[in-house]
């Protein structure tokens, strides 16, 4: 027999032997109508509030790993990108020096590498602070739990 819903009914039989038999189908002459109540199991069990704390610190873990995860391929691509780039200037740079066309350009390039360089500098120091700052969340509350 099927594992049954809460509330649904049955029918219930007497065979010629006079034994009950259930069923989801009627019997052949006479069938009663039996309506079984099936306690739902997490309104039967009460909830153990440690397993429940539980369950939240380790699911705040795994955010927290998560985020530091992001941060450090954050941290990577900014890395290619700012080497990217200023490979690119050197080389401009280079390639200005080999015409002799110094003085403007060279000038120009050399700002566009320091502010490029700059720019690298402030958002890797400000992604690499936030996953500094999840590491030390992470570590603080993986202490709390080994308590």
């Amino acid at each position: 027999m099927a594992p049954l819903a809460m509330g649904e009914e049955i029918y219930k039989c007497i065979d010629s032997n006079g034994n009950p038999r259930f069923s989801q189908h009627p019997c052949d002459g006479h069938a009663e109508t039996v309506t079984i109540e099936t306690p739902n199991a997490l309104e039967t069990q009460p909830v153990d509030e440690a397993v429940t704390s539980t369950l939240t610190h380790n699911r705040h873990l795994r955010e927290l790993d998560a985020a530091i995860r992001d941060k450090g391929y954050e941290l990577d691509v900014l890395a290619k990108e700012r080497d990217r780039e200023l490979a690119e200037l050197e080389s401009r740079r280079s390639d200005a020096g080999r015409y002799l066309v110094m003085s403007v350009t060279d000038y120009k390039l050399d700002e566009e590498i320091q502010a490029a360089q700059n720019r690298y500098r402030r958002e890797i120091a400000r992604v690499q602070a936030e996953q500094d700052r999840l590491i030390a969340e992470r570590q603080r509350l993986a202490a709390e739990g080994a308590r």
